[in-house]
C-alpha cells in the first residue's frame, strides 16, 4: 500500500481535530499547509497560540483579503483547543515518521565523511608548504602569454624564486579554504634566492646553511621543522623591495586582475617615500591594512572594494602616522644610518648658525681681546646686528 502524500496527511490531521473551513482557510493564507509545518511552528504552546490565534482575533492580511477571527469570545477557548490539538498532532506524526526512517546506507559519500572524521584536525587543516606539481610553470605562462603591442609580458621570476612556502599558502587560501592571511612585509624578502639586484640573497643563504633546526609538535603529535622569524625590513629601500615582491606574489596566485593592485601599491610607495621617516608608523599601517583586506576577502568583498576604503579613509591613516612612539631618531636617515659626520653645505640655511666646525686656533677673538666661547662661528645675521650695535648705539631718552 502506497504511503499518503504529505497533502493527504495534512488533511487527515484537519479531519481528526475537526478543523472549520474558516481555520483551514487562515492556516493556508498564512503559509501552513504541511504536517512538519504545524510541528516546527512554535516550541510551546503558549507560543503557538501567540503565533497563530493573536494574528487571526487582529486581522491578518494577505493581499486584498483580511482574514478576521468571526467566532464569538466564548468559542475562542475551543478554537484554541482545536489548534492545539492540531500542532501535538502533527508533532506525533513527526515523531513517528522519523523513528520509522531506516539508517542512511555507507554509501560512499557516508565513507568519505566517516573517513574525514577520522582524520587528525592537523591534516585536514593543515596549510601546505609546497606549490601543486606543475603550478609554477603554469602560472608564468599563463602570465606572459598577454602581448603589450605584440611583445609578451615578462615574469619576474626571481622576485619570488624559492619562496615556495607562503607562496602555497596564499594559493591554498585563495583556491581552497578562502581562509586569508595577511602576507608579511618581509615573508617573500626572507625566503626568496635572489635580491632585487640578482644577487644571491643572503638571508636565505643564512637559513639553508644552519645546522641547528628548531623543532616542535603538531596537533596530531608529528615533529615538525618550525618556521624562523620573517626578517624585518628597516630602510625605505628595503620597504620598497618588499611591497614589490608582495604585489608579485599576489599576481602569481591571481589574487585579483593585476589592474585592481596597482592603484594600491602606488598608493603605498607613495606613502612609504612621503613619510620615509615614519617608516615604524607605516609598517604597523601595512600589517593593520592587510587584515582588514583578508577580512573584506573572507566576506567575499573585491579587493578593489577594500583597498579603495583603505586609501580614502585619511583618519585610519593618520591613526599610524601620528604615533610618535616609534619616530625615527634626529639625526638618521632613511637607510638607518646616522648623519653625525656630515656637515652642511650652505652654511646659514638652518636659522643663523654655520655648522661648520673650524680648527681651535682659527676662532675669531671678541672685543675684549679673548677667544669666543662654543665651537661654532657666529652666523651672518648676528654679525650683522652686532656691528649694527657697535655703529648705531641706541639713544637714551
Amino acid at each position: 500500500m502506497a504511503s499518503p502524500t504529505p497533502l493527504e496527511q495534512w488533511h487527515s490531521a484537519l479531519d481528526s481535530v475537526g478543523a472549520d473551513p474558516e481555520l483551514t482557510s487562515y492556516l493556508a493564507a498564512r503559509g501552513i499547509e504541511r504536517v512538519n509545518v504545524m510541528a516546527l511552528v512554535a516550541s510551546n504552546p503558549q507560543d503557538l497560540l501567540r503565533a497563530i490565534l493573536d494574528p487571526w482575533i487582529a486581522g491578518y492580511n494577505q493581499g486584498p483579503v483580511t482574514h478576521r477571527l468571526t467566532a464569538p469570545a466564548e468559542d475562542v477557548v475551543v478554537l484554541s483547543a482545536t489548534v492545539e490539538a492540531l500542532w501535538m498532532y502533527c508533532k506525533d506524526l513527526r515523531e513517528q515518521a522519523l523513528l520509522r526512517t531506516p539508517p542512511p546506507s555507507q554509501s560512499a559519500a557516508g565513507a568519505g565523511a566517516l573517513a574525514l572524521l577520522n582524520t587528525p584536525a592537523s591534516a585536514v587543516t593543515k596549510t601546505p608548504k609546497k606549490l601543486p606539481d606543475g603550478l609554477w610553470s603554469k602560472q608564468i605562462q599563463k602570465y606572459q602569454s598577454v602581448l603589450v603591442d605584440g611583445i609578451p609580458r615578462t615574469f619576474p621570476e626571481k622576485v619570488l624564486l624559492g619562496a615556495e612556502a607562503p607562496l602555497a599558502r596564499l594559493w591554498h587560501e585563495h583556491t581552497v579554504s578562502k581562509e586569508y592571511t595577511p602576507l608579511k612585509l618581509g615573508e617573500i624578502m626572507t625566503l626568496r634566492s635572489f635580491t632585487v639586484i640578482g644577487d644571491i640573497n643572503p638571508i636565505a643563504a643564512e637559513r639553508s646553511t644552519k645546522k641547528v633546526k628548531k623543532m616542535g609538535l603538531t596537533e596530531d603529535g608529528e615533529l615538525e621543522q618550525q618556521d624562523e622569524a620573517v626578517w624585518d625590513p628597516r630602510s625605505m629601500s628595503s620597504i620598497v623591495d618588499a611591497l614589490d615582491s608582495v604585489k608579485w606574489a599576489f599576481i602569481f596566485v591571481e589574487l585579483c586582475p593585476t589592474h585592481q593592485l596597482e592603484p594600491w601599491f602606488e598608493f603605498l610607495l607613495r606613502m612609504v617615500r612621503k613619510h620615509n621617516r615614519l617608516l615604524q608608523q607605516f609598517k604597523k599601517f601595512y600589517d593593520s591594512a592587510s587584515w582588514r583586506i583578508c577580512m573584506g576577502l573572507r566576506m567575499n568583498r573585491t579587493f578593489l572594494e577594500v583597498t579603495k576604503e583603505l586609501m580614502s579613509d585619511v583618519a585610519y591613516q593618520q591613526e599610524f602616522l601620528l604615533d610618535r612612539g616609534h619616530q625615527m631618531p634626529q639625526g638618521t636617515d632613511e637607510e638607518g644610518g646616522t648623519q653625525l659626520g656630515k656637515r652642511k653645505t650652505h652654511p646659514g640655511d638652518e636659522g643663523d648658525q654655520d655648522t661648520v666646525k673650524r680648527p681651535r686656533n682659527a676662532r675669531p677673538r671678541n672685543r675684549t681681546g679673548g677667544r669666543q666661547s662654543g665651537n661654532y662661528q657666529q652666523g651672518p645675521r648676528q654679525q650683522a646686528q652686532q656691528w649694527q650695535q657697535r655703529q648705531w648705539p641706541q639713544q637714551q631718552c
